[in-house]
This record gives structure tokens, sequence and C-alpha cells, in this order.
């Protein structure tokens, strides 16, 4: 059964969008009608139109795209995807890469969202934001110190933006995802004892995909969940449930 095009004539910014996890909200997005203006750090994809190079932390790179949406009639949508990770035992986190993460992960997504929002108030249009959070804002290894935090304050800026944004008709979100199979998580969940571990952990039984993030990010952006701001939905296989 084909999509409805709920999202057609929106057009919807995705960050991180050469990411396996960006990659899927970008298409899917794109499949429920959207034009979508696909950004990441490690280059744009010249085989999709409206691909771009954007540093999230870097405000001139931000105010570019948000030209360029301006160009083609608008941001509508924002999807806040882009993000790193760096392992470190507590001891061995060092300031550098402790402000790497942050600025990325947190930095970056109040950066986009505040360029975003303010061209939507401007232009008095109402539109969506939705960023990727982590079931790691709530739960934590021991090697992921600053991803897990940067992400719990992903969580505190959903809020604080939907409250905020609100009165202009604009929706804030996030989804948290649980252990989703990507390439950047391969060394853990090509481990079988890893992956197993991970498995038993969840109710649902198996890894995340993709494009489980997609789908719920799609209901978020779209008029579906026009009633819905200020939620971090888990997308996690209920991960979280267990003792």
């Amino acid at each position: 059964m084909m999509p409805t095009l709920e999202l057609n004539g929106k057009i919807a910014w995705v960050t991180g969008a050469s990411g396996d996890i960006g990659r899927a909200i970008a298409d899917d997005l794109a499949s429920w009608g959207a034009t979508v203006v696909r950004t990441d750090l490690r280059g744009s994809n010249d085989d999709e139109e409206h691909s771009l190079d954007c540093d999230v932390t870097n405000a001139q790179a931000i105010a570019d795209v948000i030209a360029y949406c301006d160009d083609l009639g608008g941001v509508d949508v924002l999807v806040n995807c882009a993000g790193i990770i760096i392992k470190e035992p507590i001891a061995k986190v060092s300031i550098d890469s402790w402000r790497a993460v942050m600025g990325v992960n947190l930095d970056g997504v109040f950066m986009c969202s505040h360029a975003a929002a303010v061209s939507m108030m401007n232009r008095q249009a109402t539109g969506s934001i939705v960023n990727v959070a982590s079931v790691q804002g709530a739960v934590a290894r021991p090697e992921t110190v600053a991803y897990a935090s940067s992400k719990g304050g992903v969580r505190g800026l959903t809020i604080s933006m939907a409250v905020a944004l609100g009165e202009h008709g604009i929706r804030v979100n996030a989804v948290a995802p649980g252990t989703i199979a990507t390439l950047i998580n391969s060394d853990r969940w090509k481990d079988d004892a890893i992956r197993t571990s991970i498995e038993e952990l969840t109710p649902i039984g198996r890894l995340g995909r993709p494009e489980d993030v997609a789908a719920a990010v799609s209901f978020l952006a779209s008029p579906r969940a026009g009633f819905v701001t200020g939620i971090v939905l888990p997308v996690h296989g209920g991960r979280t449930l267990l003792d």
C-alpha cells in the first residue's frame, strides 16, 4: 500500500542524511511527498537532488542551508539527525572530545532548530522539528559519558523548545532510538555474544532497523501528529523496560 502524500508541498531538512538512520529518514519523508534537503558534514550525495554539505556547528553553513530552503519555499520540517559518538573511559575523556560531542549533538541541534524556527516564524508558517535523541539519554554505558550527556540535553532542549514555540504553531518532538543495526555500531551487533545479549534485553527480541526510526520521525513530522509536541518517543523495542 503506497502512503498518502501527507507532506506534499512541504520542505524537509534532514541533517546527518548520509548516515544509515539519516538516509532512511530522508527517504521516508520523501515517500510521504516532502521535498527533502539532505545535509551532512561528510559531503553531499551527488545521486540525490537537494543534497548539500553542512557543518551543524557552523552558523554560516546553517544560514546557507536556510537560504537554500527559502529558495524552495521555506523549511517546514527539520530533523536533527547529525550526531557523533566518541567512546572513552571516564578517566580518559578529554575536554576536546567532550566539546566535539556536545558541539554536534547538542549545540548543533540548538543552532539548526533556532535557524529553522526563526525562518518559520518570519514566514508565519506552522512547522515541525524532530530531534534524534537516544535511549542513552536515560540509560548509559561507562564509555559513553559525553554521548549520553549530550542526548540527555537533547531531551531537555526538545521540551523547552516545544513550550517556547508552541504559540507559533511549531511542534517540537524527539525520537529516542535504542540499538539500531547501522554501520557505525557494527562492531557491537556483529559480535554474536553482544548481539544476543542486546536481543535478550529487548522485549521485541531484535535489534532496531533504520526504517523503524524513520517511520516514527515521519509520524511526528506529519499532520497526523498535529496535537503532539514535547514528547520523546522511544524507538527501542522496550529496551528500558527490563531490570
